[in-house]
């Protein structure tokens, strides 16, 4: 059981175990796991690759997940894990940074499209399930 995660969680899980189990089971069904748990899944994930669980919890909602856990408590969890690299951080127009670390594509998730999550929806918007892009869909989420 890997929940909850604390400082104590990386004494109480042997690296190599982690690797196995994340390796043979966890890596093959990461997409498939429902948000309430994927942090969970990019807190193991960050045992063994603390790099690529950095951007893989790009795509974590925190009001998605379970009430045990945050976004910030992953990206915490993340930044001090052995061998982690933090993004390096890119000034935008506006004089704002960002992290240099993008996920490939674009999301169907409301709340990655700004429109959608200004309105409060949730779920997949750009498609929506049944293949239809809502209005308030980025302009860039349509095309692809």
């Amino acid at each position: 059981n890997f929940i909850p995660i604390t400082g104590i969680t990386s004494e109480l899980f042997d690296r190599k175990y982690v690797q196995e189990e994340y390796t043979h089971l966890i890596q093959r069904y990461h997409d498939e796991v429902q948000m309430a748990w994927r942090g969970y899944v990019v807190c193991d994930e960050a045992m063994v690759d603390p790099n690529s669980a950095w951007a893989k919890a790009d795509d974590i909602y925190s009001p998605e997940l379970d009430s045990a856990l945050s976004r910030s408590q992953v990206l915490f969890w993340i930044s001090t894990r052995n061998g982690f690299t933090p993004p390096s951080l890119n000034p935008t127009s506006s004089g704002k940074t960002s992290s240099s670390i993008t996920t490939s594509g674009n999301s169907a998730l409301c709340y990655k499209n700004k429109k959608c999550a200004e309105q409060g929806l949730t779920g997949e918007c750009c498609p929506a399930s049944n293949g239809v892009f809502l209005g308030c869909c980025d302009s860039s989420s349509s095309s692809s």
